[in-house]
């Protein structure tokens, strides 16, 4: 409602789906611990930064994606209560104990109703082969789908990718988003022939939604540039089509590999201005639109 608001009124704006947000003064480290993979993220990245880093843009509303990475309770339910509670997020995508027993999920999803809360996440990358595909992690699903939630979906590699296609395919009533569009392996000179073949067959199923989102620190090289991206995102886009591929930002995360928010944004948008020169229609569904949709905003 929000969305379709924002356009009928003939203002402008862009919902960024996959923001990240910490508060370091109210859960000290180690709840954030990746924070010490780097020193261009090991600080805190509050919401006053984020609206500071982005005033002279118009991000209408942002959905908060969990980030402390943990399987604590107290800390995923005390991060998503939080996230909720913050006027510039429009919905949460929080973490959850999602392939473990469904009597436990069941129990952490009612401790975090909230009406902001649209799905959940659990990291699939740098897990086993397979580990999206257990019964628990399925029935889990069925169950977030029951409870009109969505399932955040972040891999890495051609087994992963294979695997939440099946996945997807288990679960028809269960909304999906591929978040980073699979992360691509992305080298200059070397197309990654698997992932585009594995984008393909997971597209093919229609309750999945992709983020354009997050592969700037896929680039193997620190001085990425709008060509190493475009052939990557032209894939996704066609293979998706502009009714199921959403905008986001992947920040606070994405300083690994840029300076600010609008290098980022920039950069795609003149690739989308210059190369694939999406209608109006494809734009708004693009940037704001796609978002309504698969969150519920």
């Amino acid at each position: 409602a929000t969305v379709s608001v924002l356009y009928c009124t003939g203002m402008s704006g862009f919902v960024d789906t996959h923001v990240h947000l910490s508060d370091r003064e109210r859960w000290p480290l180690p709840a954030y611990c990746w924070h010490k993979m780097s020193p261009k993220i090991d600080k805190d990245f509050t919401p006053k930064v984020f609206q500071d880093e982005t005033a002279s843009l118009e991000v209408s509303k942002v959905v908060f994606v969990e980030c402390m990475v943990c399987d604590d309770e107290k800390l995923m339910v005390e991060e998503t209560l939080w996230a909720c509670s913050l006027d510039m997020v429009g919905g949460v995508v929080a973490a959850a104990p999602l392939g473990g027993d469904v009597e436990v999920l069941c129990k952490y999803l009612d401790k975090v109703k909230h009406e902001k809360l649209k799905g959940v996440r659990k990291l699939i990358q740098g897990q086993d082969k397979g580990f999206c595909l257990t019964d628990n992690y399925i029935q889990g699903c069925k169950e977030l789908g029951k409870r009109g939630l969505s399932v955040d979906l972040c891999i890495k590699g051609n087994d992963q990718l294979q695997d939440i296609t099946t996945l997807v395919s288990k679960v028809p009533e269960t909304v999906f988003v591929l978040d980073h569009m699979g992360k691509p392996n992305i080298v200059r000179d070397a197309y990654d022939e698997a992932w585009a073949a594995g984008l393909v067959k997971l597209a093919q199923l229609p309750n999945v939604y992709c983020k354009i989102s997050g592969i700037i620190t896929e680039v193997q090289h620190p001085d990425w540039t709008e060509a190493d991206l475009l052939p990557y995102i032209k894939h996704a886009v066609v293979t998706f089509g502009y009714d199921r591929v959403l905008y986001g930002s992947d920040w606070y995360a994405s300083k690994l590999a840029s300076e600010t928010y609008s290098d980022w944004y920039s950069a795609l948008t003149e690739i989308l201005d210059s190369k694939l020169k999406p209608t109006e229609k494809e734009r708004n569904q693009f940037f704001t639109e796609n978002a309504g949709k698969a969150y519920r905003l």
